[in-house]
């Protein structure tokens, strides 16, 4: 029997050399909030007590390392963008976003762990 739990953890622990717990979707409210700006659709996912517009938001940045649920702060747009991080890969990481391609649109994009336009991330 131990063996068993064993081989089961063993399974679902590593893969593809990352941990399979980050390959389970964080689950977020995907609809369109506030007044349709990436600040109001992070905030309405757990953020609440962090404000301002998202280029402020650089002051929040306390890793240089994603993870499930945390805010990824982005050099995009003309007063920067930030979004929440779904899943993380091996080299790059899904995030729901608002007003990226428009206001009140949520969306999903995928994002190479490289990218020149990833700043930081708030855990």
């Amino acid at each position: 029997m131990a063996g068993d739990e064993t081989k089961k953890l063993q399974d679902i622990s590593i893969h593809d050399n990352f941990v399979e717990a980050s390959r389970i979707p964080f689950s977020i409210n995907k609809e369109p909030v506030g007044n349709g700006y990436c600040v109001a659709f992070v905030q309405n996912n757990g953020f609440e007590h962090l404000r301002g517009d998202a280029n402020v938001w650089i002051q929040y940045i306390n890793s240089d390392t994603p993870s499930v649920g945390s805010v990824v702060v982005l050099d995009e747009g003309e007063i920067g963008h930030i979004a929440i991080v779904l899943m993380v890969y091996s080299d790059s990481i899904l995030i729901a976003e608002q007003n990226y391609f428009g206001r009140w649109i949520v969306d999903e994009r995928e994002l190479s762990l490289d990218y020149e336009r990833i700043i930081g991330y708030i855990l």
